[in-house]
């Protein structure tokens, strides 16, 4: 791929700077990928440091147009296809991350004409995603049948009706309070709803502090609660962590590591600790961040951060794990159907599954040269399938700076035989045509001090927080967007009458 100046585009119909949106071409459906047809806001840095060119007289095709022009386009020459961007700056993937995650509308012309070449040009041998998976998350609701704008039955009808899934970000301090109806709807439609683990007692940055212990401790008793959940309704649960306030520690992540948990989801990328790690762009253009003890933390978005940054991802390979609160359902859901169908007419719509289930399918591979497919695997747990019609082998890696605390490698047919060198571990697996298999890691406990409980004082803050939080859901909260929604169509009444 090729940039061109201001003065070597002259010979190619140079217009005026970009203006207006920049559309992704939705003819080229082979090179764009899930970004086809993709439309963004032109950045201010997209405005000032690109030109357009008008393509029409030319024996060129619009990658990414904007207004009568191109900034990224395709040419053939002598039988050659040359891919010419408009843009003076690439992308720098050594950069430090500067916010929590990565928004492509501050970077759309810098990052997507690079991404996407890379991707066809090194089509054979470059790294890949095998589908895009995605879930809904609702983080805090308590299994009754309604929470705050949530109506559980009315939510299961969308979901149907749209062919989504949703995960209910599950608060363990509350595994005695499900009601039987709403047990049973999630049991007979397992499908379509989950649980994860959403913190432990949902107490302010319960797991962002620097005590290994005390956090492992934590961990634990959140896995004991839900175990307890699961067997008083039978609901199981994914054994995936998503932080509450999105505040984290690097010790969690590696007290984490050492329990059944098999990955963390989270909006935010960067620890609290009081010196956090350096994340750099590659690093969090990576299916998950694993620099954390080796630990995988997926991001996930919420629906306003736009479908061009879950298309971005999705190019990435990442998976599509968006994140509301109850009242984003405060207008009958219909922004987040309306976003819903829009993620799923993308040109390579996502499957839709629980958590748990995103998390064991999110990996990629790559053909090696001895028929092998290669697989680099993220989460605890990975569900490898071979959709081959002859057996198939798949040399298996993941990253692991601290081997020495592997306990066990298996699948469903028992221990497996690992390796490790240059931090990964390796390992085979062999499967008949349409077998499907988990493969698990599991780690040695962390070694108790005694240090373990929480004093009355806590335990009464803990529980007076939640009732507190639980009232705030189910009646300030929905009666304030409620006034505030009444009133705004009262307004909008009022202005249509004045016209």
């Amino acid at each position: 791929m090729w940039r061109i100046t201001r003065h070597e585009g002259a010979a190619l119909n140079e217009t005026n700077s970009c203006a207006g949106d920049l559309v992704v071409s939705d003819q080229l459906r082979d090179f764009c990928g899930v970004m086809a047809g993709v439309r963004v806001a032109a950045s201010k840095a997209d405005l000032e440091n690109s030109l357009i060119f008008n393509t029409s007289k030319e024996n060129a095709g619009s990658i990414i147009s904007c207004g009568p022009g191109a900034t990224f386009f395709k040419l053939e020459y002598k039988g050659v296809n040359v891919f010419l961007s408009t843009f003076s700056k690439i992308i720098d993937l050594d950069a430090e991350l500067t916010s929590q995650n990565f928004d492509i509308r501050a970077h759309f012309l810098s990052a997507v004409p690079f991404v996407l070449y890379v991707k066809w040009a090194f089509a054979g041998t470059c790294w890949s995603a095998p589908e895009m998976n995605a879930c809904l998350v609702i983080d805090d609701p308590v299994l009754k049948s309604r929470h705050g704008f949530v109506n559980f039955q009315e939510l299961l009808s969308l979901m149907q009706r749209h062919k989504f899934s949703t995960n209910i970000a599950f608060i363990p301090w509350n595994w005695r309070r499900s009601t039987p109806k709403v047990v049973q709807l999630f049991r007979e439609n397992a499908g379509n709803f989950s649980i994860s683990v959403h913190g432990c007692d949902h107490t302010r940055a319960e797991f962002g502090s620097s005590d290994l212990q005390r956090l492992y401790w934590k961990a634990q008793q959140a896995l004991a609660r839900m175990n307890h959940h699961q067997s008083l309704t039978g609901i199981r649960y994914d054994p995936v962590m998503v932080f509450p306030q999105g505040i984290f520690s690097e010790a969690a992540m590696n007290a984490l590591k050492r329990t059944d948990l098999i990955a963390a989801v989270n909006n935010d990328v960067v620890s609290a600790d009081l010196h956090p790690r350096t994340i750099t762009l590659s690093e969090l253009w990576d299916i998950a961040v694993m620099g954390y003890s080796s630990f995988p933390l997926f991001t996930r978005r919420y629906p306003w951060e736009g479908i061009e940054n879950f298309a971005f991802d999705a190019l990435l390979g990442k998976p599509a794990i968006i994140i509301i609160h109850h009242d984003y359902c405060s207008d009958g859901c219909l922004r987040l159907i309306q976003f819903i169908d829009r993620l799923n007419s993308l040109k390579y719509p996502p499957t839709w599954r629980s958590l748990g289930e995103v998390v064991r399918h999110s990996y990629r591979q790559r053909q090696l040269p001895s028929s092998q497919i290669e697989i680099e695997m993220y989460a605890a747990e990975l569900r490898v399938e071979n959709r081959c019609g002859q057996p198939r082998s798949f040399s298996i890696r993941r990253r692991e700076g601290e081997p020495s605390l592997i306990c066990e490698i298996s699948d469903e047919s028992g221990p497996l035989t690992w390796n490790s060198a240059n931090g990964y571990i390796t390992f085979e697996v062999g499967l008949s045509p349409g077998q499907s298999k988990v493969v698990q890691i599991r780690y040695h406990l962390l070694g108790r001090d005694g240090r373990d409980g929480d004093d009355l004082h806590y335990r009464f803050g803990a529980m007076l927080r939640r009732y507190l939080c639980e009232i705030r859901d189910n009646y300030v909260t929905t009666v304030k967007l409620r006034v505030a929604n009444r009133l705004g169509s009262r307004d909008q009444k009022s202005e249509v009458r004045t016209q």
